[in-house]
């Protein structure tokens, strides 16, 4: 069941802002359903978050569909469609956690060696069970993590500024120790105490940090 509006190769797209608070054919929007509405995968059926995109420029056909459905600011132009690598993993990561159907919308021939690595890397899709974390310190800031299995906490910033964002240990079933691993980069962390502190994620990104 598809459960939010398209995709797009752009953050945001300013389309009927009366009725679309996050805009039509942008991530941002794409991934505001994804998490607000992970909790009816497995539940009411099998979620489908729409599109993977990996691309960072526009395609023939968005820019004739944008040209079509004109936006509140104004038409789109090839720049518009700059979508950092970033934001188009961040996507990548917070699709391939919530469970749901994995599909890329791309011209693969396009894709870059790194790009190729980023989506080999997501495959096969998390089968784990996922909830939402109530976490309201950071409205814009979505954080899902497994409830079986090994432990991983996705946090998802859909804000435009950067954030550091520090969690109670037993929110998320820890000890007083632990260490995450990165699943995309490899970087890690380590800490103890009450407190998780996370490393500062930047705005419009996502990080998979994973407990071992």
């Amino acid at each position: 069941m598809r459960i939010g509006m398209d995709v797009g190769g752009r953050w945001f797209a300013p389309m009927n802002l009366k009725e679309w608070r996050h805009g039509n054919c942008c991530i941002q929007d794409a991934a505001n359903s994804t998490i607000w509405r992970q909790w009816m995968h497995r539940v009411w059926w099998h979620n489908d978050p729409d599109c993977i995109i990996l691309r960072n420029a526009a395609t023939r056909i968005e820019l004739d569909t944008f040209d079509n459905h004109p936006m509140e600011d104004a038409s789109a132009r090839p720049e518009d469609f700059n979508l950092s690598t970033g934001e188009t993993l961040g996507w990548l990561r917070l699709v391939w956690l919530s469970g749901g159907m994995l599909i890329v919308s791309e011209d693969m021939a396009q894709l870059s060696t790194e790009q190729w690595m980023a989506l080999e890397s997501m495959w096969p899709p998390n089968t784990q069970p996922v909830r939402w974390m109530d976490d309201y310190n950071h409205p814009d800031v979505g954080i899902l993590h497994t409830v079986s299995g090994p432990l991983i906490a996705g946090i998802f910033n859909l804000s435009d500024a950067a954030v550091e964002l520090a969690l109670p240990a037993g929110t998320v079933g820890l000890s007083t120790r632990w260490k995450f691993v990165e699943r995309l980069t490899g970087e890690s962390f380590s800490g103890e105490g009450e407190t998780v502190v996370f490393p500062e994620i930047p705005a419009h990104e996502g990080r998979l940090w994973e407990l071992r």
